[in-house]
């Protein structure tokens, strides 16, 4: 009944569009243009905005072929410009890296009111030299944070690693020289910048870096390096370095860097949990024999590892609640499905691994779905990915473990953190929903409400620092700080 009665209400209107519309063409012919930009003005306020774009879209398509042409040469001169400025912003990291110089991040004497004004989102804001190499935006930099004995770490995307202690009014972060170059140099930097650093973890007196590592020529995995920690100068040995890699050039024809996880956690003394991608090898992400597309437990004594989560996409987000006994770890699906995962530690124990269903079950769709070129050439050439990789919705059915929420379309999920676990409140990030996200379990472990707070940046990563959550936003390359302390009221209550 409802869509009769939108379809009533359309069909009149649109005729009396289309009067507006004749009457437009007309005055195109007879007039001068400024009174038909004036007539047009006139209509806009009487005709409802749905109706509107309805006309342009179905009586007036030119209009928005205009429009559309003008965007698309205003994204190519941008796409261009940032071609010229790719090798500077590679130059300047390096030199960055190699001068050892400090890298300073000014608090900005205002914020932006978040949470329905009860919280603020503030800025430090790089302070004349800035990290410029990005990962998923060229420009600018992009960068890891972590924390350990009272000192807040950065890396970036290259390799530049520093450190520095909390300031309410700016974070000046003293450089560690370091030789990651030996790992992930100018050969690998200037191919992509979809290679780059995958995460930074300081545990225990030690400090572990992940990165895309070439292991030979375009055939990449994900390794790991670690170091005893000096504030001074740190010299990575490998921990994780597989003789297994996918090259471009693959048996499966897809290839990307963007889906190679790296997140890692510390679990006890002797051990780490370590998330692996796939690089869009789906397959591998089931093959029982490969250790990508998995969470992987590494024994940091003898480099033994063993996969405790199968059936992994490309995990963003990790973080282990020693005292609620459980992982929680969040995924990027394909075309919409980003999932937040629940793994628990009583299985890891028990060595019992868990498959999350990738690339068989997933509340996405393969990208080309709905595309009728892309569905021409799958039936074409053979290809059509839903063959091998169906994509099931269910992931039950199928003897996998369900989410414990999805997301559809994507939202770009990445770190996830700790809020209150006592009352099991985390918080997670987002990428392409630019958007911080509060949430809570509930006594079986179901996440019961979650709390979305817009940040209009691209969260890369984020830790909480006494209760002060620190962002990394790489549009701007700054750090974002919402500090939780500002809440009137113990957050679990707005829950």
């Amino acid at each position: 009944m409802k869509r009769v009665f939108s379809r009533i209400i359309l069909i009149p209107t649109l005729i009396i569009g289309l009067g507006y519309v004749s009457k437009i063409t007309l005055s195109f012919l007879s007039s001068e243009r400024s009174n038909n930009e004036q007539l047009i003005r006139d209509i806009k306020k009487i005709l409802p905005e749905d109706t509107i774009s309805k006309i342009n879209k179905y009586l007036l398509p030119y209009r928005e072929i205009d429009v559309l042409r003008r965007q698309e040469r205003k994204l190519l001169v941008a796409q261009e410009v940032l071609k010229i400025l790719e090798p500077s912003s590679i130059e300047n990291d390096i030199r960055i890296k190699e001068s050892l110089v400090d890298l300073e991040f000014l608090k900005a004497t205002s914020g932006v009111p978040i949470l329905d004004n009860n919280l603020t989102l503030y800025k430090y804001k790089p302070n004349s030299i800035s990290l410029m190499r990005g990962i998923s935006n060229i420009i600018p930099g992009s960068a890891y944070l972590d924390q350990y004995k009272n000192n807040i770490f950065l890396l970036s995307s290259n390799g530049v690693l520093g450190y520095t202690k909390y300031n309410d009014s700016k974070l000046r972060f003293k450089q560690i020289k370091n030789n990651l170059e030996d790992y992930f140099g100018r050969k690998q930097i200037e191919k992509s910048n979809t290679f780059s650093m995958k995460d930074l973890l300081v545990f225990d007196g030690k400090i572990y870096i992940s990165f895309t590592n070439e292991h030979k020529e375009d055939c990449w995995n994900t390794s790991l390096v670690y170091a005893d920690l000096d504030l001074r100068e740190v010299n990575f040995k490998p921990l994780f370095m597989p003789d297994e890699c996918v090259s471009s050039k693959n048996k499966n024809f897809k290839f990307t860097a963007h889906q190679s996880a790296g997140r890692i956690v510390g679990l006890n003394s002797d051990e780490i949990l370590f998330s692996t991608g796939e690089f869009r090898s789906r397959n591998l992400a089931q093959d029982k024999e490969s250790a990508m597309g998995k969470i992987l437990r590494i024994n940091l004594n003898s480099n033994e590892f063993s996969a405790v989560a199968i059936g992994i996409r490309n995990a963003q987000g990790l973080y282990y609640d020693k005292n609620n006994q459980i992982i929680i770890f969040t995924e990027h699906g394909p075309k919409g499905g980003d999932e937040i995962n629940l793994l628990s530690y009583l299985d890891i124990e028990k060595e019992e691994t868990q498959n999350y269903g990738w690339a068989i079950s997933s509340y996405g769709e393969h990208y080309g779905k709905g595309d009728r070129v892309t569905e021409k050439r799958w039936a074409s050439k053979g290809t059509n990915p839903y063959d091998k990789y169906p994509l099931y919705k269910s992931h039950k059915k199928y003897g996998f473990i369900e989410p414990l929420k999805y997301f559809i379309p994507s939202i770009g999920i990445s770190e996830i953190i700790p809020v209150n676990t006592k009352n099991k409140i985390y918080a997670h990030a987002s990428l392409v929903d630019e958007s911080l996200y509060f949430f809570k379990l509930d006594d079986q472990n179901r996440l019961s409400k979650s709390i979305r707070i817009q940040i209009n940046e691209r969260i890369r990563d984020m830790i909480n620092y006494k209760n002060k959550i620190l962002l990394f936003l790489e549009d701007t390359g700054s750090i974002g700080l919402v500090d939780l302390n500002e809440l009137d009221q113990p957050i679990d209550r707005l829950f």
